[in-house]
């Protein structure tokens, strides 16, 4: 804490394990008030190699608590860490206004619960939670992490009424075994989310969370709580009654989706992702609100199937012919 424009710069962290973050740890989360500052304004993490790292609360690599406003994050590689809670790779947890998460390589992490590739929350609590403050996240590959819950590759969770612009990612490959393999959002109003790539995520519905029936596996938004609700629209505020969002509801626009597949579990294994000795078709479900709560209305969009609110400029099923793709 009070560690004001520290750099950490150029250095290998690797095979770390700590209470709060594995490799690096900015500030202490749900400290009471007047100390729920970590005042650790405008710190740059830049050009790191983070391996192999493991947190046990929280974050697994690198855990951003609130009061580490301005910061960046950029230029990392992040690979290989494992939260046993949230954030595999990278956790900002509690409001952090004027972040910048950009032009990292986050792959091949995972957490025990949420964001197996990065955690943008708000402190969890039984009132409304402040959020997270506005977060950028752009021009990073998140490749191949792992959810044991939702948002395989990026997870919002009760991160609040804040601008959050997600762009100019690859979110490719990664797996959720409940929503959103590749994105999930959670009381999260104001996210843009546009000139992102997100193929060949997966959701495979065995998570404890889960019901075992298929859900959005390339980017999943959820109903908001009511507690969010009452803060945006007023106290009592009934979302059945009128005709108004009640679920967070991103600009989308300029994405490509494709090869995004939904899997069912079937209690003897899990059907509609391609596993050998599947007989049933692919289930291709690239964007979507989990249980049915309204419809995202992308725009300017490549799709493999049609999803969301139709709109003319969108193109539905025709292959974005990427140069290679991973599988």
């Amino acid at each position: 804490g009070y560690a004001r424009h520290l750099r950490i710069t150029n250095n290998q962290i690797e095979n770390n394990g700590g209470a709060y973050a594995g490799a690096i740890r900015l500030g202490t989360p749900d400290m009471p008030e007047p100390y729920d500052d970590n005042q650790n304004d405008d710190i740059l993490i830049l050009r790191n190699r983070i391996v192999g790292n493991g947190g046990t609360n929280l974050a697994g690599a690198i855990g951003v608590f609130a009061g580490t406003e301005n910061y960046e994050i950029a230029g990392n590689d992040i690979c290989g860490n494992f939260s046993a809670e949230y954030g595999g790779g990278i956790s900002h947890y509690g409001e952090s206004p004027g972040g910048s998460i950009h032009h990292n390589r986050i792959y091949f992490n995972r957490s025990y619960d949420e964001g197996g590739g990065i955690m943008v929350a708000g402190e969890l609590r039984t009132t409304l939670s402040p959020g997270a403050g506005a977060v950028d996240v752009h021009a990073n590959l998140i490749q191949g992490n792992l959810a044991n819950d939702d948002g395989g590759g990026l997870r919002f969770l009760m991160a609040g009424n804040f601008p959050f612009n997600v762009y100019n990612n690859m979110i490719v490959n990664n797996i959720s075994t409940h929503e959103g393999g590749g994105v999930s959002l959670n009381d999260a109003p104001d996210v843009r989310f546009y000139n992102n790539t997100v193929m060949n995520n997966l959701t495979t519905a065995t998570a404890m969370t889960s019901n075992g029936l298929a859900a959005p596996a390339g980017f999943s938004s959820s109903r908001n709580s009511n507690l969010l609700n009452e803060d945006l629209y007023g106290p009592g505020y009934d979302c059945t009654a009128v005709d108004v969002d009640c679920f967070s509801n991103p600009l989308m626009f300029n994405n490509i989706f494709w090869d995004n597949r939904a899997g069912t579990w079937t209690g003897d294994g899990v059907v509609g992702i391609g596993l050998d000795g599947d007989p049933s078709p692919i289930f291709y479900w690239d964007l979507g609100v989990a249980g049915n709560a309204g419809e995202l209305s992308p725009t300017y969009t490549l799709m493999q199937v049609q999803n969301g609110v139709p709109d003319d400029t969108n193109l539905i099923g025709q292959d974005p012919l990427v140069v290679a793709e991973y599988d």
